[in-house]
């Protein structure tokens, strides 16, 4: 059967022919195409919409759908990967909010625990804190997010109450017995700094380099007073035995057997290996996610 298109679709089409045979071969979408992963293109296009989002909120700064347009371009600043003009965007959202009992508590959850995750990314005494008073604001300004007895000020009172328990400048608590039966508790510690370590054998480039420093940190200073405790996360106790005779591991290790469900990972809101932090001569976390030179550095100070 012959299709026979209507003239006027036929010279719609010729026209779009026309058009197209003029797109020069380098266009706008060009680096696209030749993306080297899929990351690239998603942070491509959501810069492209941050854009756009960010026209229509300087055109339109009283539109009704300004918080919500807010929302959306934070967003894309963060498929974009731009943290800091995330952050910016959720606190001028924030701020833009009606409060008390007309205000959308929802909504205001949204905003304070996304803001709350970029926080917890940086963990500076000042960031963390910064953290927790936004967590506080919000219950002043939304009444519900106040009220132990609804979902949604359950869920926001125990996330205090974790960021409490886990931030800098927090008692950190301990104890366990190591695989050669050595009796460990970090409230015998006191006076010392220590710096307590995860990670699960066999170490990938970043686990090592870890190691690698803690060592010459511990060959160093622990005459000083810096001390360590490993934590293993395999479920296999002789690859951890093999493991810590291999690499001479001179520091106590726990090992509970059960992986990433061990009480003291869970505990601490472990959620990454390789993971570490220090404790300081008074038994509070002092500084978390201390890597390369940096850890001597930080021991030292400690240690003063």
């Amino acid at each position: 059967m012959k299709l026979t298109l209507p003239a006027c679709l036929f010279a719609a089409c010729l026209h779009c022919a026309a058009q197209e045979s003029k797109t020069p071969a380098s266009s706008p979408e060009a680096p696209v195409a030749a993306a080297s992963s899929a990351a690239e293109i998603d942070k491509h296009f959501a810069a492209k919409k941050a854009q756009a989002l960010e026209a229509y909120l300087a055109a339109h700064p009283n539109a009704n759908d300004a918080i919500r347009v807010m929302g959306a371009l934070a967003f894309s600043y963060l498929d974009a990967g731009d943290a800091k003009r995330q952050l910016a965007t959720l606190e001028k959202q924030y701020a833009a909010m009606p409060k008390g009992a007309n205000g959308d508590a929802a909504e205001a959850f949204t905003n304070i625990t996304r803001r709350l995750f970029i926080h917890r990314g940086n963990n500076s005494v000042a960031i963390l804190d910064k953290a927790l008073e936004a967590l506080e604001q919000g219950k002043k300004d939304f009444p519900t997010l106040a009220d132990p007895d609804s979902k949604s000020g359950q869920t926001f009172n125990s996330i205090i109450a974790q960021m409490k328990r886990h931030s800098i400048g927090s008692p950190v608590k301990i104890a366990f017995t190591a695989l050669d039966g050595t009796k460990v508790d970090l409230a015998n510690m006191k006076g010392k700094v220590v710096l307590v370590i995860y990670f699960e054998p066999p170490l990938d480039a970043n686990g090592a380099a870890m190691l690698k420093s803690v060592k010459a940190a511990y060959d160093k200073l622990h005459g000083q007073g810096f001390e360590v405790i490993g934590h293993a996360y395999n479920k296999d106790r002789a690859a951890i035995e093999s493991f810590v005779k291999k690499e001479g591991i001179p520091w106590p290790q726990a090992y509970a057997g059960q992986g990433w469900d061990n009480s003291l990972a869970i505990r601490l809101s472990v959620n990454t290996l390789p993971f570490n932090f220090l404790v300081g001569k008074e038994g509070n976390m002092a500084v978390k996610h201390v890597r390369g030179d940096e850890l001597e550095a930080k021991v030292s100070e400690l240690l003063k």
